[in-house]
């Protein structure tokens, strides 16, 4: 899987042309919600897809999509991480989300430098 920064700001074109309702949950992550008691609902996650802005964004490239990953300051503690794909007919596919601390954003953080240095 080939992976590239992308600017938040181009992401965020990219969700505000979505409504609420165009944004779908993948099976995958309604089965994660209720196995592992994940307690991010769809609503919260399309909430910050459509009107917050995020910190990181990369985009993930194989075969068969383009999916983009993102990172949202939730809290002091916690950031929101969500991986989304663009569907056909227009529709933004939620494939997964959770939460994680900080710590593992300044890892995340660091490797897309030297990937943008590159």
């Amino acid at each position: 899987m080939e992976r590239k920064p992308l600017s938040p700001d181009e992401f965020t074109k990219i969700t505000k042309n979505y409504k609420k309702e165009e944004i779908k949950i993948s099976k995958h992550y309604i089965d994660k919600i209720n196995t592992e008691k994940r307690d991010i609902s769809p609503e919260i996650i399309k909430e910050y897809l459509l009107s917050k802005k995020p910190n990181i964004v990369e985009i993930q490239l194989n075969e068969e999509e383009k999916r983009y990953k993102s990172i949202y300051k939730m809290s002091s503690k916690y950031d929101l991480i969500t991986v989304v794909a663009e569907k056909q007919p227009k529709s933004l596919k939620v494939i997964t989300s959770y939460k994680s601390s900080k710590r593992i954003k300044k890892l995340w953080q660091k490797k897309a430098k030297l990937a943008m240095k590159k």
